[in-house]
């Protein structure tokens, strides 16, 4: 017997305003929570994306959708 789960979880990208580079943190299971480490006084770009990942007979296919 194959065993399908999805699981849905969250794609956080978020950059120091103004600069190029994204950095991107991952948060799935359970505990659908994060603490980022920011710095006091700056402006941040915060974008959040939702996945759902399907394993199917132990392969991975990963679909994200992107929030604005």
């Amino acid at each position: 017997a194959s065993a399908n789960q999805d699981m849905t979880g969250y794609r956080i990208r978020y950059r120091l305003k103004g600069t190029k580079k994204y950095s991107y943190i991952e948060v799935t299971g359970k505990k659908l929570n994060k603490t980022l480490s920011l710095k006091k006084g700056k402006t941040y770009e915060v974008a959040v994306s939702q996945f759902k990942i399907q394993k199917i007979n132990n392969a991975e296919k990963k679909e994200i959708r992107r929030h604005p």
